[in-house]
């Protein structure tokens, strides 16, 4: 039961996220499947006869495929198919990670849209295209250098990689661009050397004022400043992005590392903040 609690958790906040940040979780999976495919295949060039890989090299005899280890055809392995390999098995890892991440990020309650979550998810997508772009440029530089390659052309393992790193670049820049937009604006006061913190404007229109009786004008000010939530402690925290204010501390608390939705609107709380009123 708490594995089906947890992973229906998981698809509402996922619903939830944006729909860039959507298509982009989608993505990854399938520039990994397509990373592991370049990686895994004999396929980076090929000749009439033969081709290779990072791994492997095949070559056809009379009606058959012979396949044998990179290393026992070329004997001595240079130092550029290595340096491929290596950034290659790096960014398989970074890969993977990514994929970890991606989840926090869009389904884990308690980091989801979490800025520091976020920005590593975009430092390790980056990286992992980084080092795909790498190992993609050595190969294809170097490769006709080995005369046992003079005859082979780039083929379809090698192009599948290319459009492994474009998927990366292109989930890097969502993240990148959906995390901007979603940060709090900030305004630069000409009068201070510090940057302050834009009001927040709440997401819910102001309610009509109502005149309070005389019955009421006693307790008026208590129940404004009681929380929501336990009806017992005065209200403490604003939510962030809607501008609410409506719950004490420890409700607060309970909220962030529950369901993050602002009792007084439902919509999602990024961030809670201590209010002090002045």
């Amino acid at each position: 039961m708490a594995i089906a609690s947890a992973l229906c958790q998981g698809i509402d906040n996922f619903v939830e996220c944006s729909i860039a940040v959507r298509i982009a979780f989608f993505l990854i999976p399938v520039a990994v499947v397509l990373q592991a495919f370049g990686v895994g295949t004999a396929a980076w060039s090929n000749s009439d006869s033969s081709r290779q890989g990072l791994w492997t090299y095949c070559y056809d005899e009379r009606e058959f495929s012979c396949c044998e280890s990179i290393y026992d055809k070329t004997g001595d392995t240079p130092v550029w198919l290595i340096s491929t390999q290596v950034f290659q098995c790096i960014s398989c890892c970074m890969a993977l990670i990514t994929m970890i991440m991606f989840v926090l990020l869009t389904c884990v309650t308690k980091t989801m849209q979490n800025s520091k979550v976020s920005y590593t998810t975009i430092v390790f997508c980056t990286m992992t295209g980084f080092c795909l772009m790498i190992s993609v440029s050595i190969y294809g530089d170097n490769y006709r250098d080995s005369h046992w390659l003079d005859d082979h052309q780039l083929s379809g393992s090698f192009i599948v990689v290319l459009i492994a790193f474009f998927l990366y670049s292109v989930v890097a820049v969502i993240l990148l661009v959906t995390e901007c937009q979603d940060r709090p604006s900030s305004r630069v006061y000409p009068n201070s050397n510090e940057t302050r913190q834009a009001p927040v404007q709440p997401s819910a229109p102001p309610l009509p004022v109502i005149p309070p009786t005389s019955a009421t004008n006693q307790n008026l000010s208590t129940d404004q400043n009681e929380c929501i939530v336990c009806m017992e402690r005065p209200k403490q925290t604003i939510f962030l992005d809607c501008g609410h204010i409506a719950c004490c501390d420890i409700c607060s608390n309970t909220l962030m590392s529950s369901e993050r939705k602002c009792p007084t609107c439902r919509t999602f709380i990024r961030e809670s903040r201590r209010y002090y009123n002045a």
